[in-house]
């Protein structure tokens, strides 16, 4: 349950897709996220002199970039002046050869099906690989020491992003169905805002009828499936046997830290 609308949950700027709230869900643990202090959004580098204007009020502290360096290199982040915004520079994967082999399985595999499947195997691992652990280490310091109003991002806000705030929302007692429902607000926030069948064309070289059907093909990379992000958390209780275990072993908080992170977060 959310006390906010998915159109309420939206922050409507011209050149930033899928930036919106994702706070106002009912915790198990009693009380919902407080609203105004999680925000995510895509890449941040076209953001027009209106949208500068509208992100002054949301007062946000800390900027969470989950970029790789030569996606920050072609789409730097722009900002409004005068802001005290701390940015974090906190790259899922080091390079791109950590998700070269998923665009090239896909375009290898031939079916959207092969598509989804690999999308699924790369959500499974993502949760537990060490670079993944270290930066959700990171952003949970963050959120302990009160750098609210948080912002993550990348590229496509969905991915990446999708798993950072599904990975908080999880810790501070949000029922799993319940995070899935928010991942997929990027359906109507990025993929209903961005032509995946060009994106997916964008990848190959032929244009001809072959080439159609191959972008056919890679279209699972460029949306969202509840799926994919289901995987995540499947992937983390084999590895670590509960969501608790993971918090407390993989990414090394006490009780003391999600207790403190929960009041925090929670209203």
């Amino acid at each position: 349950m959310s006390v906010l609308s998915p159109g309420e949950r939206s922050i409507a700027l011209q050149g930033a897709k899928n930036f919106r709230d994702f706070g106002g869900y009912r915790s198990n643990v009693g009380g919902c996220v407080r609203t105004g202090k999680l925000f995510r959004a895509a890449a941040l580098s076209e953001l027009t002199e209106a949208d500068l204007a509208m992100l002054v009020p949301l007062g946000i502290r800390a900027v969470c970039d989950l970029r790789r360096d030569i996606e920050r290199d072609r789409a730097p982040t722009r900002w409004y002046q005068g802001s005290e915004v701390r940015f974090y520079h906190l790259p899922f994967f080091r390079d791109k050869s950590s998700t070269a082999g998923v665009m090239s399985g896909a375009r290898e595999g031939g079916s959207a099906e092969v598509s989804r499947q690999i999308m699924i195997d790369m959500y499974r691992r993502m949760g537990t690989r060490p670079q993944v652990q270290q930066q959700m280490q990171q952003i949970f310091s963050l959120l302990r020491a009160g750098e609210t109003p948080l912002l993550i991002h990348c590229s496509g806000g969905k991915d990446r992003t999708g798993v950072a705030c599904a990975l908080i929302l999880a810790l501070l007692g949000v029922e799993q169905e319940t995070i899935v429902e928010d991942y997929m607000l990027s359906l109507a926030f990025y993929t209903g805002r961005t032509d995946v069948t060009r994106q997916a064309r964008g990848q190959l070289v032929d244009s001809d009828q072959a080439g159609a059907r191959e972008a056919e093909a890679l279209l699972p990379l460029y949306t969202v499936d509840p799926d994919y992000l289901r995987a995540t958390f499947a992937g983390i209780i084999e590895a670590y046997g509960s969501m608790e275990g993971y918090y407390v072993t993989g990414l090394g908080l006490g009780q003391g830290d999600i207790e403190r992170l929960r009041q925090q977060l929670l209203a």
